[in-house]
């Protein structure tokens, strides 16, 4: 327990007091300073609490649902497809290779795309509309402004837009400033145009242009509570699908960045994950039947098991933050109490968490067979994706963590709605990149595989904290992709 002048802070690591506080959501609310964040539009489902947040969380919950999921699983194959193409060599003879520092800017332009067109649809022409001038009033792309706003959430984004756009020109950063403030205009006009055209289409009795997606789903169902007090403002609507896009993006784009390196630091596990991917794609399977959701998603346990270990090790959160609504008590693993005044600020230390001992040792029999235990690693600090498998013949296929020793998505009832939407992105790009190639670190001069090893430990390390734990931006890391089949 830190006492200041003004408030305590208590800082937990302890897997009941972890889960004690993310459970008793009335309790421990989620705290004023997220509002500033992403929820410059007005209140959403990540930065409410109490009735407000209930009746959010109603309404997301009937949207982010399996039908996004499959949208999501479909749209990462499309979009690999189309932004990756330069970069994953396609030859007869299979021998093709490129070295390239651009893996993870494409794989950053396939996880935007792909949360736009599960945010939006086909409402009209975004992903071309950098070929052309934006329509007045418009003066960006929806894409452009999207992008400038999400990557400045947690920086001048902070600031308000009247603000940001009276920057004088004299100062320093005056056309970053107004950039960003007319981002933060634009998405608000794009969406409230958008959610209107879909609220329009409803009043006229219409069905759908789009199966699936987000505006779309999260209209038809605050159109569908039967109390007005229960369906949101379309100011509300557009705070979350800000959530969804900001949180989804920045989050999902970190991880991916974290795999990929991975992936080209341990040949073992990439090796374990082409197993399963061969046994799931044959290598010219390019026919629907070959790529459906329900056919793939549900058998991609390994690619899965990588993706949570990922999360384990590196995940955005590096904390989590609760404001103690009155005074509480919270009962310790030990079986001791403790108790915390009113407004005390409660950290939970998520890496704390995912290094617990009781992560040790946890399903040694779905090792690969080359797979090799250290001496000087405890193993649950070493990067072992096999401990999320389960024996064959058990209950659930893969591993259910210890309630309060696994928060990547938090916990309890405020669980992230969006977990099960980043674990199918990030897993089908995981498997169209290993679909048909393998990626290896590029050598620099006289660098042996060991040294290139010892490389990349030191970039996993260096990691730096904006909101959320990303890889520190190296321009110059390069990687190797080949052609297996």
């Amino acid at each position: 327990m830190l006492i200041g002048p003004r408030s305590y802070e208590f800082w937990t690591a302890d897997p009941q007091v972890s889960h004690e506080i993310l459970r008793r959501i009335h309790d421990f609310e989620q705290p004023r300073e997220l509002e500033f964040l992403l929820a410059k539009f007005g209140p959403n489902v990540l930065t409410s609490n109490g009735d407000q947040w209930a009746r959010h969380r109603k309404i997301v919950a009937k949207v982010i649902n399996e039908r996004i999921s499959k949208a999501v699983f479909e749209k990462s194959i499309y979009y690999s497809r189309e932004i990756l193409h330069d970069i994953l060599p396609i030859s007869h003879n299979k021998d093709g290779s490129i070295e390239t520092a651009m893996l993870f800017d494409k794989l950053t332009q396939v996880s935007f795309s792909i949360l736009i067109s599960v945010g939006i649809g086909d409402k009209f022409p975004w992903y071309d509309e950098e070929k052309q001038e934006p329509e007045p009033p418009y003066q960006m792309a929806y894409k452009d402004a999207l992008f400038t706003y999400v990557n400045n959430a947690f920086g001048l984004a902070i600031l308000p837009a009247p603000l940001l756009n009276r920057w004088p020109s004299w100062a320093p950063g005056h056309k970053k400033m107004k950039r960003v403030g007319r981002s933060m205009i634009e998405f608000c006009m794009r969406n409230q145009s958008l959610i209107n055209q879909e609220q329009n289409r409803i009043a006229r009795g219409e069905t759908s242009a789009s199966s699936a997606d987000f505006i779309a789903l999260l209209v038809q169902a605050s159109q569908g509570e039967d109390e007005s007090s229960q369906k949101l403002s379309e100011k509300e609507m557009i705070s979350d699908l800000f959530a969804f896009t900001a949180g989804g993006f920045k989050t999902i784009a970190g991880a991916l960045d974290f795999a990929v390196v991975l992936l080209a630091r341990f040949p073992l596990w990439q090796d374990w994950l082409i197993e399963e991917v061969d046994s799931l794609i044959p290598a010219d399977g390019d026919r629907p039947e070959h790529l459906e959701y329900t056919n793939i998603y549900p058998q991609a346990v390994r690619t899965l098991a990588f993706v949570m270990e990922t999360e384990r090790l590196y995940g955005s959160a590096s904390r989590l933050f609760r404001i103690a609504s009155g005074p509480q008590v919270v009962q310790t693993s030990s079986g001791t109490t403790v108790q915390l005044p009113a407004k005390t600020r409660v950290y939970i230390n998520v890496v704390a968490l995912h290094h617990l001992p009781s992560w040790r040792d946890i399903n040694h029999q779905s090792d690969p067979y080359r797979f090799k235990t250290s001496n000087d690693t405890p193993d649950e600090n070493m990067f072992r994706p096999s401990r999320w498998i389960n024996p064959a013949g058990s209950i659930n296929t893969h591993f259910h963590p210890p309630k309060g020793t696994f928060v990547s998505w938090s916990q309890g009832p405020r669980i992230c709605p969006g977990q099960k939407m980043a674990q199918v992105e990030i897993t089908t790009l995981l498997l169209c990149l290993l679909r048909r190639h393998r990626i290896e670190p590029t050598r620099l001069e006289n660098e042996t595989f060991q040294d290139a090893q010892k490389r990349l430990d030191a970039k996993l390390q260096n990691v730096q904290w904006a909101g959320i734990v990303t890889l520190e931006n190296d321009p110059h890391l390069k990687f190797k992709i080949s052609q297996r089949r």
